[in-house]
């Protein structure tokens, strides 16, 4: 174990200390901070004139979501919503956007009025708790009819959906709304990715290009124990990358919006979906497949250099992969393929399309989603990899040069 220990702390140093490490990841915390900083930065116009600033902004709603938060959409708040628009309907923006009657009585409830337009977009006098539902089960009936799954899968979110209950309750969220969208979690997943691809590419293939391999695969520690130091190495510096942008990700959107609306339903921002969950258990879900996904991919990109003898090679297919997995879209005719692509990291953490996709995994009586699903597929992935790569590191033999 204590071999294993220096082996450990000398490779970790070796990459760390490595300019295809600390460089990227210097451009890559300012790129990401600066990132973060541009909530607060710039301001709102009205024909050409100030109104506020984005951070004004985001306090106003903050306070004035807090204030509703916890209320029933039932018929009395859409009552009151009802009242307090109709005072601005029919109205140009910049007719009403500056007056004291807009800001006091009728953007209180504006984050009412997002859930709504963003649910069915009914008209402001067609507004009551009957219509709003009725139209919001229309839009999930819908959805599931043209999702292009079987009949089986439409009878489990079906029972999903009777799980759900009516009217939902009102929650700000807007924290974790931002960390479950592609400016949250997703981001970091990418970002964490091209670091990986550069800096993790290395990690064996230098060995090779700097002639040390015939020293070390001839030590007494040199196969089976360096090899597994190297990769416990190269997922703990990934490890350290990721969750210094998870923490800084986390501190800018409490810092901004606060630690609101943990439990808030996805339905109050995804009106059409049929999962029983809040935005809270989405982030943990995603957090989960981040780490697994960052480290699978460090994994993948150290044995692929090995197995190419090249890191060029390795950080090109790595690169490849994620600019393909966010461009490329799989028809749904092609089940399998499609919705194995759809487990790609870049896809499941993206909420409107991977993680919230109608397609199960079966085994008999038991369903999985696609992000239930993917934690145990990312681990049967990365122990298939880990075996691969010793097998191959291990029978390597250094040739004559």
């Amino acid at each position: 174990m204590r071999e294993f220990a220096t082996l450990f702390t000398y490779e970790v140093k070796k990459i760390s200390q490595s300019k295809s490490t600390w460089v990227p990841f210097f451009l890559l915390l300012v790129l990401f901070i600066f990132i973060q900083c541009t909530f607060s930065m710039g301001a709102v116009y009205l024909e050409g004139e100030f109104l506020e600033t984005h951070a004004q902004r985001e306090k106003i709603e903050r306070k004035n979501g807090l204030k509703l938060s916890g209320r029933k959409i039932d018929d009395r708040l859409l009552n009151e919503y009802k009242t307090a628009y109709a005072k601005v309907a029919g109205k140009e923006p910049t007719e009403y956007l500056r007056s004291e009657v807009y800001q006091k009585e009728v953007r209180p409830y504006s984050g009412v009025d997002s859930i709504i337009q963003g649910i069915t977009g009914i008209a402001l006098n067609e507004v009551t708790e009957d219509t709003l539902y009725r139209a919001r089960s229309a839009a999930v009936d819908y959805k599931r009819e043209h999702s292009g799954i079987s009949q089986e899968e439409k009878a489990y979110w079906l029972k999903q959906e009777e799980k759900l209950k009516t009217p939902f309750t009102y929650q700000y969220a807007q924290s974790w709304i931002y960390l479950i969208s592609m400016e949250g979690v997703y981001r970091i997943c990418l970002l964490v990715s091209f670091f990986i691809a550069v800096s993790m590419s290395g990690v064996f293939f230098n060995e090779h290009s700097q002639k040390t391999d015939q020293l070390l695969l001839c030590s007494r520690f040199g196969r089976t124990r360096l090899y597994r130091a190297k990769i416990v190495a190269g997922i703990f510096v990934t490890l350290v990358v990721t969750l210094i942008l998870y923490g800084i990700s986390l501190a800018g959107a409490f810092f901004m919006w606060g630690a609101d609306g943990f439990h808030a339903a996805i339905q109050l921002f995804m009106g059409d979906y049929s999962g029983n969950l809040s935005v809270g258990q989405i982030f943990i879900s995603m957090s989960v497949i981040l780490i697994l996904s960052c480290v699978l991919t460090a994994v993948f990109t150290m044995v692929l250099s090995e197995l190419l003898r090249s890191n060029i090679g390795a950080m090109a297919v790595v690169l490849v992969m994620l600019f393909a997995s966010r461009l490329v879209q799989i028809p749904a005719e092609l089940r399998i393929i499609s919705q194995f692509w759809s487990f790609l990291p870049l896809n499941i953490l993206k909420l409107d399309f991977g993680f919230t996709d109608y397609r199960l995994i079966s085994f008999g009586n038991v369903h999985l989603t696609g992000w239930q699903f993917v934690p145990f597929f990312y681990l049967f992935l990365l122990a298939l990899v880990i075996c691969l790569g010793e097998k191959v590191y291990c029978r390597f033999q250094v040739q004559g040069r």
